[in-house]
């Protein structure tokens, strides 16, 4: 019996020491997978989704939602970004699928496309990415894609 007793405390030792090295259960966000834009928040601070945001500019072109013009140029707006474990990753948008490499500092997502950087803050408790329109004052928010 007093066998029994030792190995069960062995046991429970390892299962409290196996929660507490994977924080109790709890799923950690780390970057990788893909990524697609979710929210665009505006120089002001306001929020709207991305695809409000698209439908808006398209219009205010004078292009009617359902126009065969709109719809094509609606279909150049998705965007995806993928990343992989090592360091690699492809962005796919306006037709196009282009591969570079990306590195992660803390929150500081550095994505590098044809020599180009990007620099964004990746956010691991809502594993998203949010980083600045290069020609606005608009910030886009990528959001991870389940599934």
């Amino acid at each position: 019996m007093k066998r029994w007793t030792k190995v069960f405390a062995l046991t429970l030792t390892l299962a409290a020491l196996l929660l507490a090295l994977t924080g109790c259960g709890e799923k950690k966000n780390t970057l990788g997978g893909t990524y697609v834009p979710g929210t665009v928040i505006a120089g002001d601070g306001s929020e709207q989704s991305y695809d409000d945001y698209i439908k808006e500019g398209l219009e205010r072109t004078g292009l009617l939602e359902g126009s065969e013009e709109y719809e094509s140029l609606k279909s150049l707006t998705n965007i995806t970004y993928t990343f992989e474990g090592d360091g690699k990753m492809t962005a796919a948008m306006m037709g196009m699928t282009v591969e570079g490499t990306y590195t992660l500092e803390g929150e500081q997502l550095t994505m590098t496309v044809n020599g180009q950087d990007t620099v964004g803050t990746y956010d691991p408790e809502k594993n998203t990415i949010t980083y600045q329109n290069a020609t606005t004052d608009d910030q886009l928010v990528l959001v991870h894609q389940e599934g």
